[in-house]
Parts: C-alpha cells; sequence; structure tokens
C-alpha cells in the first residue's frame, strides 16, 4: 500500500482528522452529492434526511461540523448543506431539476411537488429568495447514474449550479479539534479527496472534478511522498463494465494530476482499481450507490525538514 496507512473501507471517505501516529494527522474531504432522493410515489423527504423546523435554528450551522461517522452519514445534511452556502454566497443562484420517473408512479405532478418542497425548505428555512432558484419540473434530462435500470436513482431532486463554492468538498479537517492540531510544515498529514461527479458511462474526470483535483490536490502533491488513486465501482447490471469504468477513471484522474506535477512525483503515483465487492457505501440506496462511483485521491504530505 506504499506506506500508507490502512483505512477501513467504511471510513475511507469518512472525513474525520485523526493523529494516526506521533507527528501525522489524517486529512479526509468530504464530497458533496448535491441530490435528494425520494420514494416511489411519493413528494414527501425521507425521513433519514436532516431538516430544520425554523430560520432560527440554522443561525448555528455550519458544513464543516455536521456529525456522522461516514460521509454517507453525514450527507443527509444536504439540504442545509446547499442553503447554508447559498446564504454565505448571496450571488449565487441554483436549479432545480426534479426529473419524472417511468415506474408508473412518477408522473410530472410528483415531480413538480418535489421540487416545490425543496425549494419552499430553501426560502422558507434558509431564507434564500425565490429569484435565486430556478426550478425544471418533470423534465428528462441525461444524469448519471450508476444504475440505469434502477428508478430510484431518477426519484431525486438534483441541485445545479455554476457556482463551485455551492458543490465543492467539505474540508472538515480545520474544525475537528482545531484549536489543539498542530496543522504546519513540521507536521505530516495524510489526505484524501473523492471524487464522485463524472458523466455518465464516461472515465473523463469532467470540469468540476478537474477544478477538485486543481485546487484541492495538485498543490499537495507537490510535497507528496507517496500518492494512491483508488478507483471504485458502484452496483450494476455489468459488473465486469462497472469495474472497467473504475479502472479507466482512476487511470483518467493519474494521468491528469500526473501531467501537472513534475517527473520526479510522477513515479509516486499508483492506480488501484477495486471490484463492486470493495464498495465503500452500502449498495442497497442510490445515494450509497452514487458515493461508490468514487475515484479517491490518497497522499502522505511529509513535514518539511
Amino acid at each position: 500500500m506504499l506506506g500508507l496507512l490502512s483505512v477501513p473501507a467504511t471510513h475511507a471517505q469518512s472525513g474525520e482528522v485523526q493523529r494516526v501516529e506521533p507527528g501525522t494527522l489524517r486529512r479526509i474531504v468530504d464530497p458533496v452529492l448535491p441530490i435528494v432522493f425520494f420514494d416511489s410515489g411519493s413528494a414527501e423527504i425521507p425521513s433519514r434526511y436532516h431538516r430544520y423546523t425554523s430560520s432560527e435554528e440554522t443561525n448555528a450551522f455550519v458544513d464543516t461540523t455536521i456529525p456522522g461517522l461516514t460521509a454517507l452519514d453525514r450527507y443527509y445534511w444536504i439540504i442545509d448543506v446547499i442553503g447554508y452556502r447559498l446564504r454565505k454566497n448571496p450571488r449565487a443562484r441554483i436549479t432545480l431539476f426534479a426529473p419524472r420517473g417511468d415506474d408508473g408512479r412518477d408522473r410530472a405532478s410528483i415531480a413538480q411537488h418535489r421540487s416545490e418542497i425543496v425549494c419552499n425548505y430553501l426560502t422558507d428555512v434558509w431564507s434564500i429568495p425565490t429569484s435565486r432558484i430556478k426550478r425544471h419540473d418533470g423534465e428528462m434530462f441525461n444524469i448519471c447514474v450508476p444504475n440505469q435500470n434502477l428508478e430510484s436513482e431518477r426519484r431525486a431532486v438534483w441541485f445545479q449550479t455554476d457556482d463551485y463554492e455551492i458543490t465543492k468538498p467539505i474540508d472538515r479537517s480545520q474544525s475537528v479539534g482545531a484549536a489543539s492540531l498542530p496543522f504546519g510544515p513540521e507536521i505530516a498529514s495524510e489526505f484524501a479527496v473523492p471524487l464522485i461527479v463524472f458523466r455518465f458511462d464516461s472515465p473523463e474526470p469532467g470540469p468540476w472534478n478537474l477544478r477538485i483535483i486543481r485546487d484541492m490536490i495538485i498543490s499537495n502533491a507537490k510535497r507528496a511522498s507517496h500518492i494512491t488513486i483508488d478507483g471504485y465501482a458502484a452496483i450494476s447490471t455489468a459488473p465486469d463494465r462497472a469495474e472497467r469504468l473504475a479502472r479507466d477513471r482512476a487511470g483518467e484522474t493519474a494521468r491528469f494530476i500526473s501531467s501537472k506535477l513534475p517527473a520526479r512525483t510522477r513515479s509516486k503515483i499508483t492506480v488501484r482499481p477495486h471490484r463492486v465487492a470493495d464498495s465503500l457505501f452500502t449498495n442497497q440506496l442510490p445515494e450509497g450507490r452514487y458515493l461508490n462511483q468514487a475515484v479517491v485521491v490518497r497522499m502522505r504530505i511529509e513535514p518539511l525538514n
């Protein structure tokens, strides 16, 4: 494993900062999955998603301090993350896409009701002006779903925006015991960044992931003693295809990172494709499947002498 410490699969995207050995900190970033999934034939937001009941309650919310053991646990605060970031970035705008499913119970009226409920939560609880929110209800669009045969992956409301500040990954490292963690050049760290927003059936990282790589990975990679790029696959009706896509995505990510690094650093990169059986999270829920189609870039950053 190129000297990296072993990370249990269920905690590989946990987002926690932990002291793993003397003088070393583990720093892991949470991805932002900008989707709310619904039950068949229902427009009610499922109870597993966190929601506040009043605007006053939101005043203490900070996206870097969401509780939960794993990135999947913290994903259920996604509507509050979007509301918080829209409030912090008053010029940002979003579009809510609510595609209609094909299972006979998801008619356009249900899709409309779903986006309306999400929109109302943002306006009523987070005080986001309706002028900053567009809605496209009942329209089918080209979405990147892990398994096209599962309607649960289309029963959703998507948040789409051109503003990186709204859907960029959450770096929780400075919020976990920030007063006592001695971050600095003299401290070694283990740093992991998950990339989850890929084009459907394509290994290309896409503009969103390229922005994350440039902003969060390249500058750290220049000091890395090891860089491991893991490609994961979500459960699919064609496991071989899913696993090949995981391998190709990890490979394309490695090639892009290599192109931005000096030759002496490129030799430190290892690509590891994983099988569906090695999924990071449950495949029983659509949000788990989305988080499972990830490429995770892990680095060990050595202290400066």
